[in-house]
């Protein structure tokens, strides 16, 4: 144990910062991902809401 502990304090950066550093990347990675996902199904709701209004509008100005 004494040569393990020993071997891992002789690294520049410790193994505890790097699982914190890869969960913060891991964290932002996935915020984005909904982020991104959410605009999308947003953006996709706004159209066909849109596109139904523009056609009703259409339907009122052109009967028939």
């Amino acid at each position: 144990m004494q040569a393990i502990t020993h071997r891992s304090s002789r690294l520049p950066v410790p193994v505890g910062a790097v699982a914190i550093f890869f969960w913060l990347i891991a964290l932002a990675i996935g915020m984005i991902v909904v982020f991104a996902v959410g605009a999308v199904i947003f953006t996709v709701r706004l159209t066909v809401k849109i596109m139904v209004m523009v056609c009703r509008n259409l339907f009122r100005a052109f009967p028939g």
